[in-house]
C-alpha cells in the first residue's frame, strides 16, 4: 500500500532531514498530491522530451521522475544511492537501477525524501515545511503553484486529523 509506504518512511527517516512532526504532514501532503492520492509511481510521459529523458551514465538508465515526489536527474539517483541511503543504513543502489523506485514503493518513498536532504531545494523544502509555509514547500518541490488548492485542502485535512 502507497500511503503505508510513505507513512512507513515518513516515520523512520523524516527527523533524519530535519523534518519536525508538523512538517512531515506537510510533506505527506506534498506527496498525496504530487503521486495522484498515491496512485502514481512515475512521472507521465517519463521524462520524454525533458533533459532527463535520456540514457545517461555508466548503468544507460532514464532518471525520470519516479517516486511520490518525483526524483529526476542521474545526479540525484547517484547523490541519494551514495551518499543518502548508506547513511540510512539501506543497502539499495536506485543510480543502477532506478526502476525500483518506481516499482517498490517503500524505495521510491524513500528516495522522495532522500531529495530533501540533498541540499538546494530539498533544504529550502524542510525549512517551508517545518514554517507550515504550504507555498514556499510546493514551489521548492515543483517550481511553482500548481495544484495549489488541492495541496491546501489536503494540509488542511491532515493537520485537522493530527489534532483530533
Amino acid at each position: 500500500d502507497y500511503l503505508a509506504a510513505a507513512l512507513l518512511v515518513l516515520y523512520n527517516y523524516g527527523s533524519r532531514v530535519g523534518l519536525t512532526e508538523r512538517g512531515q504532514l506537510l510533506v505527506l501532503a506534498q506527496m498525496a498530491h504530487e503521486s495522484g492520492n498515491f496512485v502514481y509511481t512515475a512521472e507521465i510521459g517519463k521524462g520524454r522530451g525533458m533533459p532527463y529523458g535520456v540514457p545517461k551514465g555508466p548503468y544507460n538508465q532514464i532518471y525520470y521522475g519516479r517516486g511520490p515526489i518525483q526524483v529526476t536527474h542521474d545526479v540525484n539517483y547517484k547523490k541519494i544511492a551514495k551518499e543518502i541511503f548508506p547513511l540510512w543504513g539501506i543497502d539499495i543502489d536506485i543510480y543502477a537501477n532506478p526502476d525500483l523506485c518506481e516499482n517498490d514503493l517503500t524505495v521510491g518513498c524513500a528516495a522522495s525524501l532522500a531529495w530533501f536532504a540533498l541540499g538546494g531545494n530539498g533544504r529550502r523544502a524542510v525549512v517551508c515545511a517545518n514554517n507550515g509555509d504550504v507555498i514556499g514547500l510546493s514551489k521548492a518541490i515543483n517550481g511553482g503553484t500548481r495544484g495549489l488548492n488541492d495541496r491546501l485542502d489536503k494540509t488542511k485535512k491532515l493537520l485537522a486529523l493530527a489534532n483530533a
